[in-house]
């Protein structure tokens, strides 16, 4: 702690090492290793020793490198830094000006986007959607805080279909709407250069926004149709404070509705992310609460409020879903961003987990040989981590054979793997635990094969954060004279992976990470 908000993170302090820091390797073989310190919602202020390079001034995600080769050493590597506490934030609104329309009609709908937070928004782009094909409306706007942008679109009213029905949710049957998907708003909080599309490159991060949906009811065949508009106290707050949201519910059809429950849900990131998707597919928890509304009639709205206290720091994406007519009838609102700064006094009590990746034998095998991967799982995180899903798949080339292992054998998983994806969810994993997860493949073919990543994620208070290893590269010979290589069996020892995360911790809002790669 240098002064307020200005912070020195010490990495021999960091893992609790005295002396210096060098990069080791083994004999006759070049080792590069790769130390990478990530302090989201930061300004790197500066980097030592000489040599270490600030890849990413982004406030989003501050990155620092330091390259070290086979006997290099230093003393120790120092990041000063302060915490930003101004961000920009988009909310993103459409109306149309009547909500009958058949399914197939155009419409003419219009969209306001406001800044709503205390930092300035550069190369806003919007685009459109119908049937899952994407629409430029505009790009590379900048909007200062407290300013609008207005722009009109024609949509085509979508069929609320069998692609659009939940089936487990309330259950009953179904009445027939139109629909028109939400809008897209991306956005970065510094200038992103020679940007005309969507599409961009380096080291910053996007923020991502939706708008609400549009509901429509048919021509002759009266009807609720309902709109929800989202909106916060505050888009920036310290770790520990709380935030209001506010959620407005409307009927602007031309029946009454009844029994509406409305659920308010937000998923909490380290900082954004590039593959943010409408409704969360592929997110394994989020954090929610609820309200119930008796009935709305045609032309009422009411107003809900509901408190989020802000235990995680990071980057929080709030939205509401509100269901009605046993849940056929179901409507999004604009989503909404919530940064919550890491505040230093508050211990963040989070689990972190890494997985370590072995692959033996090393280097060449023989086909028919039999190899066998390890992977080390670790929490080195403080709290509990629970649910934990382990991903790795098996190279085309490849068959597994046999079950996949675990150590120790009376911890608790469930096996969901497939002939070419081990895929296992482990009950839990306490600070400090580990478990080390084996299986066995087999060299059907000669080629030349990579071990993608194996993944391990998890849910925490509504963080979902994930955890990769290394690659590792095989070459089959065709099978002929020579010594057959032995497999490493279930929970051998190895004394240098192909690529490995050697090392993770988490301070307050900080990862700092060791990666070591060998080279031949």
């Amino acid at each position: 702690h240098v002064e307020d908000y200005v912070f020195q993170l010490s990495l021999n302090s960091a893992f609790g090492h005295e002396g210096p820091i060098c990069s080791g390797g083994s004999e006759g073989q070049e080792t590069l290793t790769l130390l990478a310190v990530e302090v989201p919602w930061t300004r790197v202020l500066s980097a030592k020793p000489e040599g270490a390079e600030v890849i990413s001034y982004s406030p989003v995600d501050a990155i620092v490198l330091l390259n070290m080769t086979t006997g290099d050493c230093i003393e120790d590597l120092i990041v000063t830094y302060e915490y930003v506490r101004e961000f920009p934030s988009l909310l993103v609104v459409q109306q149309a000006d009547s909500y009958v329309a058949e399914p197939g009609d155009e419409v003419e709908v219009s969209v306001i986007i406001q800044n709503v937070g205390s930092a300035t928004a550069y190369n806003v782009t919007c685009l459109t959607s119908s049937e899952d094909i994407y629409s430029l409306e505009l790009s590379n706007l900048q909007l200062n805080p407290g300013e609008s942008f207005t722009f009109s679109y024609t949509a085509v009213v979508e069929s609320w279909g069998e692609d659009y029905r939940y089936p487990g949710y309330y259950g009953g049957s179904y009445t027939s709407y139109g629909l028109v998907p939400p809008v897209m708003a991306i956005y970065f909080s510094s200038p992103i250069y020679n940007t005309t599309s969507p599409y961009w490159e380096g080291p910053e991060l996007p923020f991502v926004v939706w708008s609400n949906g549009l509901q429509f009811v048919r021509p002759g065949e009266p009807g609720p149709s309902l709109l929800a508009f989202l909106r916060l106290d505050n888009y920036t707050v310290s770790q520990g404070e709380d935030a209001k949201a506010m959620v407005e519910v409307w009927n602007v059809g031309s029946a009454g509705a009844e029994d509406i429950d409305v659920f308010l849900s937000w998923y909490v990131f380290w900082a954004p992310t590039y593959w943010w998707t409408y409704a969360w597919p592929d997110v394994e928890e989020s954090w929610f609460f609820s309200a119930h509304i008796d009935e709305l009639g045609p032309g009422e709205h009411v107003e809900l409020t509901f408190n989020i206290t802000t235990q995680m720091p990071g980057y929080m994406v709030v939205y509401a879903e509100v269901v009605s007519e046993r849940g056929a009838m179901r409507v999004w609102s604009n989503t909404a961003t919530l940064i919550a700064v890491p505040e230093p006094s508050m211990s963040a009590g989070l689990p972190y987990v890494i997985v370590e990746k072995y692959v033996s034998p090393e280097g060449e095998v023989r086909e028919g040989d039999v190899l066998t991967v390890l992977l080390v799982v670790s929490n080195v995180g403080t709290a509990t981590a629970e649910d934990v899903l382990i991903v790795d798949d098996v190279p085309e080339g490849l068959e597994r054979v046999g079950s996949v292992k675990i150590s120790p054998p009376d911890k608790p998983f469930e096996d969901h793997s497939t002939a070419s994806q081990v895929a296992i969810v482990i009950s839990s994993l306490e600070p400090g635990e580990v478990v080390k997860v084996s299986y066995d493949v087999r060299a059907v073919r000669a080629g030349t094969y990579v071990f993608s990543s194996a993944e391990g994620s998890y849910g925490y208070y509504g963080l979902s954060t994930r955890g990769a290893s290394g690659l590792a590269l095989i070459t089959v010979r065709p099978r002929g004279p020579g010594p057959t290589p032995k497999g490493l069996g279930p929970f051998g020892s190895l004394i240098t992976p192909i690529a490995l995360l050697a090392a993770s911790i988490v301070a307050t809002g900080i990862v700092v990470a060791l990666y070591a790669r060998r080279r031949h």
